[in-house]
């Protein structure tokens, strides 16, 4: 390992060789090191899945409801049948995604409405901030 050190002479900084003693320990495999916690690796991921993480499917699923919904109401305007059909399937199939994952983990909506507002306020901010 190499430390920088200032030199008194001229005031540049060299580089010189510092030896640091210390003394290896061994871990177990069967013993956890301090810090780690005593939580399975199961009940982690539960715990994720339940709250932030399950709310980001959440809002990921509503946004590609209203990205549906407008192509809904774009191929409606242009009487194009098989654009609407697409469009229906992917609003119907985001709409069932979504209930289901809130069935799964109930706070999955409030953490995805929670990144939704936050993206509203952000493009609100956006569009205040832009010259006309």
């Amino acid at each position: 390992m190499a430390a920088l050190t200032k030199n008194n002479r001229n005031g540049k900084i060299s580089e010189e060789e510092m030896i640091i003693d210390g003394i290896a320990k061994e871990h177990p495999e069967d013993e956890t090191p301090e810090g780690t916690g005593d939580m399975p690796y199961e009940e982690f991921v539960d715990i994720l899945a339940s709250g932030k993480y399950s709310g980001e499917l959440w809002a990921d699923l509503e946004r590609e409801k209203i990205r549906a919904q407008v192509d809904v109401r774009f191929a409606s305007t242009r009487n194009n049948e098989q654009r609407l059909s697409t469009a229906t399937e992917r609003l119907n199939r985001a709409v069932s995604e979504q209930n289901a994952l809130e069935e799964e983990f109930p706070s999955a909506k409030v953490w995805g409405k929670f990144f939704i507002s936050n993206e509203a306020v952000t493009a609100k901010q956006a569009e205040n901030n832009t010259p006309k």
